[in-house]
């Protein structure tokens, strides 16, 4: 109490990831504080890296209004600037010996019988509700923002199905002088050509100008992602900084969510990047 009197601001956060997670920069930290402490520590964070966030979908004691109330703030963070990357959301899990496995009378949880035990609804969040918070995600104004990372509940919930993907348009090639030389991109990844090894899995599938800025797209499996590199002075705030240059994600559609795996691919670049300015 004294401390907040002078001023200071506190939140709880414990940090998971261990060492491996510290290297390629993707640690999660579970905090807890009020909203202005929180959002003052976004922004430290943000000034290091990209910064993603976590919600669950269906937790016991959340409800309908409390989900829908949590993605709005979330969508206010960055309609007022914070630097959020992407918020991943997640379907509740109920896995044996968990905290609320050993409390299913007291919730009144009910889960998949079989195969992963994800919650088909609970006292505070009954089967409907789920469904509906799940829609509401989907249709909300800023769901560019937000990452569904969890196969589609109507596997285990019927009729609350995803909605279908599209092939969105691509980012293509486009005439006009380079501004940056396409091989900026050997800087960062030697050998850089279509067909070579990006980084965890991702390959090169194309490389092209777009609106004279060097670009590139990588594909794992019937995922991609398409990336640009340019100069800081040009005005557009990039997803990082990988050295003297911004990197930019490059969206294939206006629905068309970050991939969860493209902070990692930019910390590798970002390391890349230190290692040439060392060299």
């Amino acid at each position: 109490a004294h401390a907040i009197k002078q001023g200071l601001q506190f939140v709880d956060a414990p940090v998971s990831g261990g060492q491996v997670g510290a290297v390629n920069g993707v640690l999660t930290v579970m905090c807890g504080g009020d909203a202005a402490a929180f959002e003052a520590m976004l922004r430290q964070l943000g000034a290091i890296g990209p910064v993603h966030l976590s919600v669950m979908l269906g937790i016991p004691g959340d409800t309908l209004s409390g989900f829908r109330e949590t993605i709005d703030y979330l969508a206010s963070l960055r309609d007022r600037g914070l630097p959020l990357a992407a918020v991943r959301v997640f379907w509740t899990l109920v896995p044996p010996g968990s905290f609320f496995h050993e409390r299913r009378t007291q919730f009144g949880i009910r889960t998949v019988s079989r195969g992963m035990p994800y919650l088909l609804g609970c006292e505070s969040f009954p089967e409907e509700d789920l469904a509906e918070a799940f829609r509401f995600l989907f249709d909300h104004p800023r769901r560019d923002l937000f990452v569904y990372d969890d196969p589609s509940p109507g596997t285990w919930l019927p009729g609350c199905e995803s909605p279908g993907r599209h092939a969105p348009p691509r980012a293509q090639a486009q005439p006009g002088p380079a501004r940056l030389p396409l091989e900026t991109w050997n800087s960062l990844v030697p050998g850089c050509a279509e067909g070579h090894p990006f980084a965890r899995g991702w390959v090169i599938r194309s490389l092209f100008l777009h609106e004279g800025w060097p670009s590139l797209r990588v594909e794992k499996g019937d995922r991609a992602i398409t990336l640009q590199l340019r100069l800081p002075q040009e005005g557009r705030t990039g997803f990082c900084r990988v050295g003297p240059w911004e990197l930019v994600w490059l969206r294939d559609g206006p629905s068309v969510s970050p991939d969860p795996e493209l902070p990692v691919l930019a910390r590798a670049l970002a390391l890349a990047a230190a290692h040439r300015s060392d060299a």
